[in-house]
């Protein structure tokens, strides 16, 4: 006499249900970890690998990316679907870390690593040439270097004010480094980026760097170099300055200022990196619950009623009982 319920490979109706939930548990954390664990490396590595060795970083994104693929083809073809969601998902995970992490490097990270990595000079002259410090991170400047905010010029594009200011000494009219910020000047002769206007002959100063990497979007679009370079052509033309045609930009802080201020490029970055993770991770957990319970329903409308199978073979069952008395 066959057991109430009993299913063809042993199980019974209530160990099938128990093993489902566990199913879908398992399906729910795989679909959430794997596509995250995948993207993972996109993102870490744009952010924090590729400044020494972008072929590095390259490499990862392809291994990646065909691994996504693979996964979602041969999950596709077995005719099996947790693999295959977890593939897609991983392919757009690279996707948006190649995205987030572009923004983030070239933002700030490059600029970052530029600061901290490259080479720095002490004691510079504002009459030295800047291209014999092109190679230069930092530039601690001598006693007597000022911004001078009374040859400044602020150039007016998006909304926004780029603006210049030359680096001299004393009454010199030869400008190699210029001093650079945003929305912190006039039009002509007023400029307090980074706290110049406090600032005095007699304050030491350091120049940090700036990149000039035509930013996120590269050659599509205009960079802040640009306006800034613009700037500069109208405040050498309004104050008869000269100078080389590519002078360094600078960022004209404090001495003591120079650490908070190259940390800056770091510690933002790094939050966002964090909280591009955790949202990820969040979106793949809830597209995890939405697929799982896709494909349940799905089973359901597609599979026959289960209530009435399982009333019908109680039925079957107690009629046999009787037959066998």
């Amino acid at each position: 006499m066959a057991e109430p319920f009993l299913r063809a490979d042993g199980t019974t109706e209530l160990n099938s249900a128990m093993s489902s939930i566990v199913w879908g548990k398992r399906q729910n954390f795989v679909v959430t970890i794997l596509p995250w664990l995948i993207a993972l490396p996109t993102l870490t590595g744009i952010c924090f690998s590729f400044y020494w060795d972008p072929f590095a970083v390259y490499v990862v994104i392809v291994l990646t990316s065909v691994a996504a693929v693979f996964i979602t083809v041969l999950d596709f073809m077995a005719g099996r679907k947790m693999l295959f969601y977890c593939g897609v998902l991983g392919a757009f995970g690279i996707f948006l870390g190649c995205c987030v992490g572009a923004i983030l490097y070239q933002g700030w990270l490059k600029q970052y690593y530029h600061l901290t990595y490259s080479r720095f000079y002490e004691n510079v002259l504002p009459s030295e040439f800047a291209a014999a410090h092109s190679d230069a991170g930092r530039l601690d400047f001598a006693a007597g270097a000022v911004a001078d905010a009374s040859k400044s010029v602020g150039y007016m594009s998006g909304g926004h004010i780029y603006c210049v200011a030359p680096i001299l000494n004393a009454d010199a009219l030869r400008a190699e480094f210029w001093a650079i910020g945003v929305d912190c000047c006039g039009p002509r002769s007023s400029f307090n980026c980074d706290g110049v206007a406090a600032s005095d002959a007699s304050e030491l100063k350091t120049g940090l760097v700036m990149l000039n990497d035509g930013g996120v979007f590269g050659g599509f679009m205009l960079s802040p170099f640009d306006f800034y370079q613009r700037a500069i052509v109208q405040a050498k033309a309004s104050f008869a300055l000269v100078g080389t045609d590519k002078p360094l930009l600078l960022r004209w802080v404090k001495r003591d200022s120079v650490d908070s201020a190259t940390n800056w490029y770091l510690f933002e970055p790094v939050i966002f990196y964090i909280l591009s993770l955790i949202a990820y991770l969040i979106m793949t957990a809830f597209c995890a619950l939405v697929i799982n319970r896709s494909i349940k329903r799905a089973e359901l409308l597609q599979a026959p009623d289960q209530k009435v199978q399982m009333n019908r073979r109680g039925e079957d069952y107690g009629a046999a009982s009787d037959d066998a008395f």
